[in-house]
């Protein structure tokens, strides 16, 4: 209905954004010699160059956790909320994988496909907490992370980044082929690239932003002695 899209779009101004511009594509695709068009519509990214820090700034925080012994806070608003992920690679190949059938023309199923939106991401739906589980798994510790929810609102939620709930990507399997990383994997490979990052001296500007930010959310989460001590691991942590 005109009221609901008017409501969400006063709540969601960047998503209302988002689907402005799917209409316009759809418009536009409706006159003679409109341009064909997919519209991808992608989770929260996961994976090597994600420039939004959001894995990041989990990973950093897991490991001043396991380093301090101090528990990785989750609210409690998100202990059974399901979240979708979207691996990049997956994105970019599928993405040269589309283009090469649509420049052959020789795929059915994507020229049938043309004009639709597809949701991308893994299969798997899992709760933040199983992110941060993976991500443990994947570093050299021998501790445990000890994850708390609660109630306080001072609990940063850097994951999901929206709050529609999990999504499927169903459709696109079936019409498109997507066939994702799985989840475990993917996670695999982000922690090793930001392992690698923090082992590195390079990208000493894109580590003062991901650690400004997380200090940011973190800075009422803690007591004050706790965040001092993350504070001053975070410069040899990161190789600044």
């Amino acid at each position: 209905m005109e009221s609901d899209k008017y409501r969400y779009s006063r709540r969601d101004k960047y998503g209302h954004q988002k689907l402005c511009c799917e209409e316009y594509l759809h418009e536009q695709s409706l006159h003679p010699n409109g341009i064909p068009y997919l519209v991808f519509r992608l989770a929260d990214i996961i994976g090597p160059r994600d420039c939004t820090n959001r894995f990041w700034q989990y990973l950093i925080w897991l490991k001043l956790c396991l380093l301090h012994k101090v528990p990785f806070y989750l609210s409690e608003m998100d202990h059974e909320k399901l979240v979708s992920l979207c691996y990049v690679k997956d994105i970019a190949t599928f993405l040269v994988h589309c283009l090469d059938y649509y420049t052959m023309c020789s795929d059915s199923r994507l020229l049938a496909a043309n004009g639709s939106c597809y949701n991308l991401a893994v299969f798997e739906s899992v709760r933040v907490e199983d992110v941060i589980e993976l991500m443990c798994c994947e570093i050299e510790s021998d501790r445990k992370v000890e994850i708390c929810y609660t109630s306080s609102k001072n609990v940063p939620q850097i994951l999901p980044s929206v709050s529609c709930g999990p999504i499927s990507a169903m459709k696109a399997s079936a019409v498109l082929g997507w066939r994702p990383t799985s989840l475990p994997s993917a996670i695999k490979d982000t922690v090793n690239f930001y392992q690698n990052i923090m082992e590195s001296r390079k990208f000493c500007a894109e580590k003062e932003e991901c650690m400004t930010e997380l200090l940011d959310d973190l800075s009422d989460v803690y007591p004050e002695h706790v965040f001092e001590s993350f504070r001053k691991s975070l410069k040899s942590l990161l190789k600044l």
